[in-house]
């Protein structure tokens, strides 16, 4: 699994942008400060929604690449560690 690094920075730039850029497609349309302050602070929310997604679909993805390693390992023979009996247990003390 590839380590995808997610920065909050990188999304808030290219979330503002594309909101800057779906605002000036509108005609008669003025980009004041209210609104640029409105639009980082939106995409700042929008943002941490994103992150916090993404991170939950990684750490999703691992859990399943565990789950099959252990599977493949089961299937080709591989045993974890095996319990002792309580025959062994008292043979080894």
């Amino acid at each position: 699994m590839k380590k995808v690094s997610i920065h909050k920075k990188e999304i808030t730039s290219s979330v503002s942008k594309a909101v800057e850029q779906a605002i000036g497609a509108i005609e008669n349309v003025k980009q004041g400060k209210k609104l640029k302050k409105l639009v980082q602070r939106s995409s700042k929310k929008i943002a941490d929604k994103i992150a916090e997604q993404l991170k939950k679909e990684q750490k999703k993805q691992k859990r399943t690449e565990k789950s099959l390693a252990k599977m493949e390992k089961a299937l080709g023979g591989e045993a974890g560690k095996k319990k002792k009996t309580k025959s062994e247990k008292k043979k080894d003390a």
